[in-house]
């Protein structure tokens, strides 16, 4: 069952937030050391299919060794994490160059922050949902790493952005299987985990190739 925001779900936060944990940035050409903080800002929201994150996180890289610092703020829109505020400072002489600004992906940052946030949700009860516990095996290296406080940046950051026709055929191929389960048919056809299905998905929708989901039922 897709989440939709009207179900009523029960959620804790694991080991947010995250303050001073060693990272490395590695977006770009140039690897930065530094460590990062990250806070919910917000309360859980339905992100994907099977997931709830913050609504809204802050994020913050302060770099060391001449690595500039940068803050973030991530939030769901529809479903779908979206970067709304981000600032570089340098911490070097001589500012800021155009190197640092090519060494920042928005989707890697974007998708980062999210699976290092969100968590898998099951329903619990008629209508109630809440995180599984113990730790769902489906859950990514990144999450758990970031929530063993390691720290899980720097896999993350340095992700490039999700091609559209990889998008695209992810919207084909739920469409061609949505009465014989969607979801699992993009795992098994793209090769990826659950939590990276649910993100292609949403974002599939977010793009307009599938539509909107309603409770109970999934859409093509």
């Amino acid at each position: 069952m897709a989440l939709t925001g009207h179900e009523r779900v029960a959620f804790r936060l694991r080991g947010l937030p995250i303050s001073d944990q060693p990272t490395e940035w590695q977006s770009g050409p140039v690897t930065w050391q530094g460590r990062h903080d990250i806070e919910p800002l917000a309360g859980d929201v339905p992100y994907g299919e099977h997931m709830v994150m913050p609504a809204s996180v802050a994020f913050r890289f302060r770099g060391q060794r001449g690595a500039p610092t940068i803050e973030a703020r991530v939030e769901v829109v529809h479903g779908v994490p979206e970067l709304s505020h981000f600032a570089m400072t340098s911490t070097a002489t001589g500012g800021l160059r155009s190197s640092d600004l090519r060494n920042v992906f928005v989707d890697g940052l974007v998708l980062g922050v999210a699976e290092m946030t969100a968590q898998h949700v099951e329903e619990v009860a008629d209508g109630v949902y809440g995180i599984r516990d113990p730790e769902p095996r489906q859950a990514s290296k990144a999450a758990e790493r970031a929530r063993r406080g390691r720290g899980a940046t720097a896999a993350r950051t340095g992700r490039r952005p999700v091609p559209t026709d990889r998008i695209r055929y992810t919207a084909e191929v739920y469409r061609d299987h949505l009465q014989s389960g969607p979801r699992q048919a993009v795992i098994d056809h793209l090769g990826v985990t659950g939590s990276t299905a649910d993100r292609y998905i949403a974002r599939a929708r977010a793009a307009g190739f599938l539509p909107a989901t309603t409770p109970g039922k999934a859409k093509g």
